[in-house]
């Protein structure tokens, strides 16, 4: 098996917008355990309609973390950092196990992580881009280079 950490920042349930609390922060509370049955399965749906899909295994919830806390402009929904495993040789571009996820929930299903009736923002954060995790001030524009990134 190969594991990636991915993030993927979740904005509304239903028609319902979803923010960070402190029931959040306890993976025994029924609010976090209700949230990431759903995700996790709506991940599995969503590779499902992927290249990807012969080769998925499983995602996992690693924790729910405040959106803030990572990107400071993100001061609303929940992001959730989960670890996703495929069969070892499956994946022939690492980049492409957030590409295609994304680009399946972005563009092919309206935004909802498979069926779970979570809806992400438009707005997410490459964990493959040189920008990610850099450690430009807040307000900068971070812009990726072949070396690494600059900022302005």
């Amino acid at each position: 098996v190969e594991s990636w950490s991915l993030p993927l920042l979740v904005i509304r349930q239903n028609t319902e917008e979803l923010n960070y609390n402190d029931n959040l922060r306890n993976p025994q509370s029924d609010q976090y355990k209700e949230l990431v049955s759903a995700f996790e399965k709506g991940i599995a749906e969503s590779y499902a309609n992927t290249s990807l899909k012969n080769g998925f295994v499983v995602a996992e919830v690693n924790e729910i973390a405040r959106p803030s806390d990572f990107i400071k402009q993100w001061d609303k929904g929940i992001l959730y950092n989960f670890t996703v495993n495929f069969v070892r040789g499956s994946v022939a571009s690492p980049e492409s196990v957030f590409t295609e996820l994304l680009q399946y929930i972005a563009h092919r299903n309206n935004f909802e992580v498979g069926k779970s009736k979570q809806f992400i923002s438009p707005y997410q954060a490459n964990p493959f881009d040189n920008c990610y995790k850099s450690d430009c001030h807040p307000d900068a524009k971070c812009t990726a280079t072949p070396t690494g990134y600059s900022y302005k």
